[in-house]
């Protein structure tokens, strides 16, 4: 069979159709095991992927294995792109409606570590507005809390014990850093759907994660207030309550709640300043308002709590 257990049909691949390469197979099957043997042979160890697939049993990671994507595919850029990973990630959980709940750090593709690692650290630094220490890496404050990014350790580590610290948090930090620019905020407010190429990625699975903040406040606009003011928001008038969050410098987050009255039900939506399609990709947006959201839920529920 032409598709090997890490999902790549090498039956569309010129160089297997010339010979020059072989298909590991699915990893229940013969020519998986020769493939391991060959590799070992060669180059002294197995693709880790092929490796773990057939002594797990699973003949095709993407489609039997309840943990894909696992460490072995996060951890360098083949086969897949780290962005496709975090698709399979975004649509896996959002099947069984589980992205509050995950707890488990995104891991940043060792690409963006590479690329940070190589890059002007001062030069970063001024154009991100953060702090450079060395060995210490870069400070950057989000949401009033600071994190130290460190890229030769391969780390994002909290400034203070006990800061929140939210799955795609390291994600977002280290991509800002790659990709922040130093310009002024246009100062006109679109939504995710205005964006360039918005229209098509905010859709279906993709959508913003703005039901949570209405169900959540939709009955205590003025809780929700409290909590967003609590991380340096500042109020607005576009709906009954409105916010402006500064997540990462030069990054405004608008969030509008419409409370539930007797006629209609919560509702939310957020908008951005237009500039932040030059400063992060979509998915990256995607992934600082699902940060922003469940670090307002972190303090609603350890309030609730206390």
């Amino acid at each position: 069979m032409a598709t090997g257990a890490c999902g790549i049909n090498c039956g569309v691949c010129r160089l297997n159709k010339e010979g020059k390469c072989s298909s590991c197979g699915p990893g229940t099957s013969e020519e998986a095991s020769r493939k391991i043997a060959a590799q070992v042979r060669l180059l002294g160890e197995p693709c880790p992927v092929l490796e773990c697939a057939w002594q797990r049993r699973k003949a095709h990671c993407l489609r039997d294995c309840d943990e894909f994507p696992c460490d072995r595919f996060q951890s360098g850029p083949y086969p897949f792109s780290s962005s496709f990973l975090l698709m399979q990630e975004r649509r896996r959980e959002m099947e069984v409606d589980n992205w509050r709940k995950r707890t488990k750090p995104l891991e940043v593709d060792e690409s963006h570590w590479l690329a940070l690692e190589r890059s002007d650290p001062m030069e970063v630094a001024t154009r991100s507005r953060c702090l450079f220490e060395g060995p210490r890496g870069f400070l950057l404050e989000f949401l009033k809390e600071g994190y130290w990014i460190q890229p030769f350790e391969r780390k994002v580590i909290p400034d203070r014990a006990g800061a929140p610290f939210e799955p795609y948090l390291p994600l977002v930090l280290v991509i800002f850093l790659l990709r922040s620019k130093d310009i002024p905020l246009a100062g006109d407010m679109v939504s995710e759907r205005e964006l360039p190429g918005g229209e098509l990625f905010f859709r279906h699975l993709h959508r913003l994660p703005t039901e949570a903040i209405s169900e959540r406040f939709g009955s205590s606009p003025q809780r929700f207030l409290e909590i967003a003011v609590s991380l340096g928001g500042e109020l607005g008038g576009y709906s009954p309550a409105s916010v402006k969050l500064t997540p990462l410098p030069r990054i405004p987050l608008w969030v509008h709640l419409w409370p539930s009255d007797e006629e209609f039900e919560a509702r939310c939506n957020f908008t951005f300043d237009s500039t932040i399609a030059e400063q992060l990709p979509l998915d990256v947006i995607w992934a600082l308002c699902h940060v922003v959201v469940q670090r307002i839920l972190y303090l609603e529920e350890n309030s609730r709590a206390s």
